[in-house]
This record gives C-alpha cells, structure tokens and sequence, in this order.
C-alpha cells in the first residue's frame, strides 16, 4: 500500500475519532467560527499524529536496514590470521 494512501486513511479515520471525541466530551460548535476553529484544530492534530507515525516507521526501516547490512557484514569471515603460541625453541 502506497504512503499516500494510508496517510489518507489515517487522516480519514484520525480525524473522524477526534471529532466524534470533541462532540462526545461536550464541545458542540454554535457558530460557524466555532466550526472553523474545531475542523482547523482537529486538522493539525491529526497531521501532527501522521508525522510522528511516519517518523517512526522510515526510522525502525533504516535501522532494519542496517541491521541487515552489519549481519552481512559480519558473516563474511575475514582471512585467517596466523598464530604463534610462545618464544620459538631451539631444535
């Protein structure tokens, strides 16, 4: 599913919860000002709420990322070194 159309959805569905939350708590607008200020209000809410889903979700990607690049990374063996254990001895 495209980025475009889940912020749509989580637009749609943030906005639809906060305005039926305001009318339930009581805020029921009278004037058109009113009405102006609740759907602005709720508007920034929501995209604020979007923003920070988003933020999380390219953030836990690029980690992902690089989790998968440092496993690769670390499963490729680097050539053996030689030992030596101890002075050499005298024959």
């Amino acid at each position: 599913m495209s980025s475009t159309v889940r912020i749509s959805i989580a637009l749609f569905i943030g906005y639809t919860a906060y305005l039926a939350t305001a009318f339930l708590l009581g805020d029921r607008p009278d004037e058109v000002g009113d009405w102006v200020r609740l759907l602005i209000k709720g508007f920034l809410i929501v995209l604020v709420a979007i923003a920070v889903v988003e933020w999380l979700a390219n953030r836990r990607n690029a980690e992902a990322i690089r989790a998968r690049v440092n496993s690769r990374t670390s499963s490729e063996s680097p050539a053996p070194q030689p030992t030596v254990s101890g002075p050499p001895t005298a024959g």
